[in-house]
């Protein structure tokens, strides 16, 4: 009897640390669906480092597979980022420089074979309208970085001013805002042309510590539909 005894109470043990370990899962998850809820501005300190951290390591896979399409014989205006299913029908992205094989497409299997990406939407502004949260274009020049014709960046638009700081803070630019005015970027796309760079209004982070660096989060005043907001850049191509 004492056997058994002893046999029930060790199930019973193991099924009460089940129960708990269950309980403080459900619990767990819970308080991250509740913490990534809302417009972002009041993301937890470890959610925001998080997406801050997939938004540059995803960059970084874009600059890595565009520099791979150079090397092997990409030439700036050819660089295409049509998306599926590739046949001209992108109107955004379709770039007629670029060649039938698809061989300096980033999104095609025989050119960067990289994959779209989709952010949570807790990195975006719900007060903010932009044509555009993810693009490329080459309608700005950053100054210090290349010459002076625009560089091809890719840019996040929209990003709470949470996400901002904390991208700049991640890269090394300080915490404070930097702010721009001429920006082009929520409505512009690359298609095989760059833009000269010439007119101050595509000179952008002139002043600013973001000049002369690759990446970052710049404010763009009144750039939204006359709203204020946030733009993650990174440079993919220096001009």
């Amino acid at each position: 009897m004492k056997a058994n005894s002893n046999i029930c109470s060790a199930k019973g043990n193991a099924l009460f640390l089940i129960l708990v370990g269950v309980g403080l899962f459900a619990a767990l998850g819970f308080a991250m669906t509740q913490g990534s809820r809302g417009s972002g501005a009041n993301l937890s300190k470890e959610l925001l480092e998080l997406h801050v951290t997939e938004i540059v390591e995803y960059s970084n896979k874009l600059r890595n597979a565009l520099m791979t399409m150079k090397a092997i014989g990409c030439e700036d205006d050819e660089i295409s980022f049509e998306r599926r299913p590739f046949d001209g029908s992108d109107t955004d992205y379709f770039n007629a420089s670029a060649p039938s094989d698809f061989s300096c497409h980033m999104f095609h299997a025989k050119g960067g074979g990289m994959k779209e990406r989709t952010y949570s939407e807790d990195i975006y502004d719900p007060a903010v309208s932009v044509t555009f949260q993810q693009s490329f274009n080459a309608d700005n020049r950053i100054n210090n970085v290349g010459s002076n014709t625009a560089e091809l960046i890719y840019v996040i638009s929209g990003l709470t001013d949470d996400m901002c700081l904390n991208i700049n803070e991640k890269l090394g630019l300080g915490a404070a805002t930097i702010t721009d005015a001429a920006f082009a970027a929520s409505g512009t796309t690359f298609v095989g042309v760059y833009g000269s760079g010439d007119a101050t209004t595509q000179n952008i982070a002139e002043g600013t510590v973001f000049e002369g660096n690759t990446q970052g989060c710049i404010q763009e005043t009144s750039g939204c539909s006359g709203v204020t907001c946030n733009h993650y850049v990174r440079v993919l191509i220096k001009k």
